[in-house]
């Protein structure tokens, strides 16, 4: 189970690119929570603090049905959504915040 931030003060959307793997840049502890596609765009929604300036990018996995599966013990899924009428299904997930 994750945390929210220890201030959340607004729920905000990041579209996802169809990509195996890519970053998102989100305000300092934003916690992804759930995922789904909004007029054909695939979407994140996360809890953020919008107090915060700083920024942090967060790792995901992007995987269609019948693909490889990312290193499951180092993400956390984060749901399934459907694209062009349930051709294409796709499963995300979280790799949290990148370390450097």
């Amino acid at each position: 189970m994750r945390l929210l931030p220890s201030n959340p003060t607004a729920m905000w959307k990041f579209s996802v690119p169809i990509a195996n793997v890519f970053e998102l840049e989100m305000p300092e502890g934003a916690i992804p929570l759930s995922c789904g596609v909004q007029k054909g765009q695939a979407v994140i929604w996360a809890a953020v603090d919008t107090t915060t300036e700083k920024k942090e990018r967060h790792l995901f996995y992007l995987r269609g049905t019948g693909e490889d599966l990312p290193n499951l013990t180092a993400t956390r899924f984060m749901g399934t959504f459907q694209m062009l009428g349930g051709d294409l299904i796709y499963h995300l997930f979280d790799g949290g915040p990148v370390r450097e």
